[in-house]
């Protein structure tokens, strides 16, 4: 006997004894290894020769001169980007300062009291 037709007759064997759906599955398998074979063979590359590029070193010629950054008068890390006032001027107090209300300084009144009760919890 010649090779397909023993797989030939191992198919038929096997598609009477097991159900369709198996020998599908099967066929698919074979045919997706069969496909990954074909793709790996054909990815690897003909040559493995790599070329390395190594730059040439180029000598630096200065053209014009160098400048040299202004000299710092700061002596300390930090600075303040203002100087700061002990006081508000009442330009300023108009500007930025509100009376609170009676509704907020309420909110303000029960927040506290639950952040107290959170922390107290049921001690005596």
């Amino acid at each position: 006997m010649r090779l397909p037709d023993r797989i030939s007759d191992t198919v038929k064997k096997l598609a009477s004894k097991k159900s369709r759906l198996l020998v599908t599955v099967l066929a698919l398998m074979v045919f997706l290894f069969i496909s990954a074979m074909v793709i790996a063979v054909v990815q690897i590359p003909k040559n493995h020769k790599r070329t390395v590029v190594i730059p040439t070193a180029e000598r630096y010629v200065q053209t014009r001169e160098l400048l040299a950054p202004a000299e710092s008068t700061l002596t300390e890390d930090h600075y303040f980007s203002r100087i700061p006032e002990d006081r508000w001027t009442q330009e300023e107090t108009d500007r930025y300062f509100t009376l609170p209300d009676e509704s907020g300084l309420e909110k303000l009144r029960n927040s506290n009291k639950e952040i107290i009760d959170s922390i107290i919890g049921a001690a005596p």
